[in-house]
Parts: structure tokens; sequence; C-alpha cells
């Protein structure tokens, strides 16, 4: 995570969008993912966060994240059609964030 926050530190303006694992350290508690989505969206409040998790899916989290993030997907769940749809939508949020900043 201390590389993840350093890279952030690093990209000031340079982010439309974040992906993140919820779980970044292997242990199926973990949450770690979540604070770093905090974490970006206080020090970019605008840049849209897509959560990406293999061990939780969007209705076994507290129902706050659903502010804290803009997509939840759960890694293994989708067919590449919904992969593509899936891409497309990211795409579209980050181009809609690149816009408002320009």
């Amino acid at each position: 995570m201390d590389e993840a926050v350093e890279l952030i530190g690093d990209q000031e303006d340079e982010i439309d969008l974040a992906i993140i694992d919820i779980n970044l350290t292997g242990d199926p508690l973990d949450q770690s993912g979540v604070e770093l989505a905090r974490l970006l969206r206080k020090q970019h409040p605008t840049v849209p966060v897509v959560a990406y998790s293999a061990y939780y899916s969007e209705d076994e989290v507290d129902p706050d994240l659903h502010t804290l993030f803009a997509e939840w997907v759960v890694k293994g769940s989708m067919s590449v059609r919904s992969l593509d749809e899936f891409v497309d939508r990211c795409h579209s949020l980050a181009r809609q964030h690149h816009r408002s900043n320009e």
C-alpha cells in the first residue's frame, strides 16, 4: 500500500481513474484497498474509483462504501462481453473526469 500512496502523491493531476483491489495483502479479511480508496478520495475528490475484489461483492460490504466507489466488480464474475462493457464504463468515467479538469 505504501507504494500506491507514493504513486498517488507523485501523480497529482494525472489521475483520471483508479481501479483498486479491495484486498491488497492476500488476507481474505484485509480491506486495505478501502483505506487506499479513502486516501485517494481525500486527495483527489473527483477521481472516479472502481473497486475490484475476489473476496467481497457489493452487497457484502458496508453500505457507506457505495459512495466511495463509482463501480464495483467481483473478480472472475465477468464474461468477455461484460469485461468489455466494464472497460467501456471505466473509460467513460476517466474521460468525464479528464474533461471536467480541462
